[in-house]
């Protein structure tokens, strides 16, 4: 039992590319990166934090992991924030 792949939706993370930079091309090829959200009407570059917003962002980002998953033969997804999976 292992992870195969991790399908991951980047936002507000400025450091995010050197670090990725850093990970050999072997693990990259692990991982599936999806960037941000659009930018809030006020011109944020940040995420909308409301928990509404949140869970559009989360069922939406794992209906494209669904998709993903399917077309690489992985039958079972996981869904795992960040602050659950470090913590």
């Amino acid at each position: 039992m292992g992870v195969e792949h991790v399908f991951m939706l980047i936002e507000d993370t400025p450091e995010f590319n050197r670090i990725w930079q850093s990970l050999p091309t072997a693990l990259q090829n692990h991982v599936t990166v999806w960037r941000g959200s659009p930018p809030q009407p006020n011109g944020d570059q940040r995420p909308a934090d409301d928990y509404e917003s949140l869970q559009a962002r989360q069922v939406r980002t794992m209906a494209s992991a669904k998709v993903a998953a399917a077309s690489m033969g992985i039958s079972w997804l996981i869904h795992i924030d960040d602050d659950e999976l470090l913590y």
